[in-house]
């Protein structure tokens, strides 16, 4: 994995109704190296999840960040 790279899962635990397209799980991040200066921002998804099942992600950052704030998300659409 490079370096600033974030890795992690999702897991969908439902309560979420969409009339349309949805529920989206949403995993996006912004990346800081270590002046606290953005170096990159990245994000992933997945659609139509299932119920208790868990989704990886990979969020892509920039070998100088040092540290990312990640924000996990469902909409719908």
């Amino acid at each position: 994995m490079p370096a600033g790279d974030v890795l992690g899962q999702i897991e969908y635990l439902g309560g979420l109704s969409c009339p349309n397209l949805g529920p989206w799980l949403n995993a996006r991040a912004t990346f800081f190296d270590a002046s606290g200066l953005v170096v990159a921002t990245g994000g992933d998804s997945e659609n139509s999840p299932v119920v208790g099942t868990r989704y990886p992600f990979h969020l892509y950052g920039a070998i100088r960040a040092v540290r990312a704030e990640v924000v996990v998300s469902v909409d719908c659409f």
